[in-house]
């Protein structure tokens, strides 16, 4: 368990505002980002003894998170893994395997939660039922620093060594247009699975005629009743609700979806433009699609092995870095469903404890005195709140400080203007629209039909404004990356990694997303 450090902060200050930091922005709080940040850190020898991370440090501010690794820490896990593709091409399949047994165990106490009543737990026993979740949920996720050591770093090194193959063969020029072929995933992403499954439940009302016409000309309100006359439809929808309630969660928010939230949406679909049939074969064919035109490219170019085995490896990262954010999603309902229960025999709010560090959450049980948060510490917390871990050991500090600390580490010459710049491309098209600058799930309203989607990252939760825009730009991210995987499934141009995205685009911005060249082109500005 990591200890607490006064003042390791403030004495690394100047090594971070020096060193070279992977930042990833997305909705979340301090609690259950440091199982992440626990989990990355620990030694493993699965994990190879250079396998996880040194240091991390993270802003959080009104429930948005701002996280930073040390590119020293991508780059060791990166260059380590592309010397061992070089002789073993079946690397990655034989790491994933190391965690299939700390995968199911995961699952299986989640759904022995499903089972507990928490509140009639003696305090021994929910401090044990956290205890257990926490330690589950990290052996899950050990694996994040191996995913994102290799999936941040290698893209510019294929990339790189794509372009210099490339331009022997006099062909440099379609470097951006076979980089995303090349990259493109070749196994589905839960989220088009679970999306898959919602359709074939439409399939299953424009399969009896009468529901159908009804539900096309009837308010949500009729429909939800309506539906309960025709038994096997309604089974069918609550077993779905059932299975993906958690499907639009985040690191902070645990949001568990109804049966009329599934409804609402199926009903849209259904009043709307949506070919369901078309939409099924689409989604389910997108990766069928991109394996056979990766294979024939390959043979085409006649990549050399390396190259091969490194796309290989990619191809299953991306397919093990999706399964993570699944086990995310489901740590953060049922950590959440615990931490309620332990503010309230605590006096105070889930929200409240979601901004304890994990020590301090087990002093609650423990009566000490040491790391005690009081409702006001835990109030600036959430409002601002700074956190830096080295090793085994952290310090934080929140409200006003951590603040002005947060912006003198970051200080930048911000002064360079641009007209257009370059990132990955990760879904090829050409596409032209305002740029909408997305800083949280929460400003998802803001993007309309038409619009160009830029943020940093994106996660799952930002699949609905995803579906609207006409394609996204991205700060971060590699070819493992939600954006590119989503975007390809959306078939929608997608330019990742560009760094500065976020800093250079206003909201109303016209701009083109060149995503057959990596290129984003600022036309006007509306802003």
């Amino acid at each position: 368990m990591v200890k607490i450090k006064p003042g390791l902060l403030k004495a690394n200050a100047k090594f971070i505002q020096r060193n070279q930091w992977y930042h990833q922005r997305f909705d979340g709080c301090l609690h259950l980002m440091l199982v992440i940040s626990y989990a990355e850190k620990k030694k493993e020898a699965r994990k190879f003894p250079w396998g996880h991370f040194l240091i991390h440090w993270g802003y959080f501010k009104d429930d948005k998170c701002d996280w930073y690794i040390d590119m020293r820490d991508i780059n060791r896990v990166t260059g380590k893994f592309i010397e061992l593709t070089k002789r073993d091409s079946r690397l990655s399949k034989k790491i994933i395997k190391k965690w299939d047994r700390d995968e199911k165990r995961f699952y299986e106490y989640c759904h022995q939660l499903d089972k507990m009543n928490l509140k009639k737990l003696s305090g021994p026993e929910l401090k044990k039922a956290y205890s257990e979740m926490l330690n589950r949920s990290t052996n899950s996720v050990t694996s994040s620093s191996v995913i994102d050591g290799f999936a941040l770093g290698s893209d510019n090194y294929i990339f790189e060594n794509l372009y210099k193959f490339l331009e022997a063969k006099g062909l440099e020029r379609q470097r951006q247009r076979y980089f995303a072929i090349l990259t493109a995933p070749v196994h589905q992403s839960f989220m088009a699975a679970t999306e898959i499954k919602l359709l074939k439940i439409g399939q299953q009302i424009i399969k009896t005629p009468t529901l159908y016409r009804f539900v096309k000309k009837s308010t949500l309100k009729d429909i939800e009743k309506k539906i309960k006359d025709y038994s096997k439809i309604y089974q069918a929808l609550q077993k779905y609700q059932q299975d993906h309630f958690w499907t639009r969660n985040n690191y902070v928010d645990n949001n568990i979806l109804t049966v009329h939230f599934f409804l609402k949406e199926l009903a849209a679909m259904l009043k709307g433009k949506v070919n369901i049939n078309e939409e099924i074969k689409r989604l389910a064919n997108t990766p069928k699609n991109n394996k056979l035109s990766k294979q024939k490219l390959v043979k085409e170019l006649k990549l050399p092995a390396h190259l091969r085995n490194l796309l290989i490896v990619s191809e299953d990262f991306t397919y093990w870095q999706d399964e993570r954010k699944k086990k995310t999603y489901w740590y953060t309902h049922y950590l959440s469903l615990i931490l309620e229960e332990v503010g309230r025999r605590f006096g105070f709010t889930l929200h409240q404890v979601k901004y304890f560090s994990l020590p301090e959450l087990l002093d609650l049980f423990n009566g000490a005195e040491d790391y005690k948060v009081t409702k006001q510490e835990a109030n600036k917390r959430l409002k601002s709140c700074l956190w830096y871990q080295q090793g085994d050991l952290f310090d934080q500090l929140s409200g006003p400080a951590a603040s002005k600390l947060r912006k003198d580490l970051l200080k930048r010459d911000s002064q360079i203007t641009v007209d257009d710049f370059r990132g990955m491309a990760a879904s090829k098209g050409v596409a032209r629209g305002p740029a909408r600058i997305i800083k949280s799930v929460k400003d998802g309203y803001k993007v309309k039909k038409g619009d160009v989607l830029v943020a940093v990252m994106t996660r799952p939760d930002y699949v609905p404004a995803m579906k609207k825009a006409v394609a996204v730009v991205t700060n971060e991210g590699g070819v493992t990356c939600h954006a590119a995987i989503v975007s390809r499934e959306l078939g929608i141009p997608c330019v990742i990694g560009t760094k500065i995205a976020t800093a250079f685009l206003k909201d109303g911005m016209m701009v083109e997303v060149n995503a057959n060249h990596g290129v984003v082109k600022i036309i006007k500005s509306d802003g």
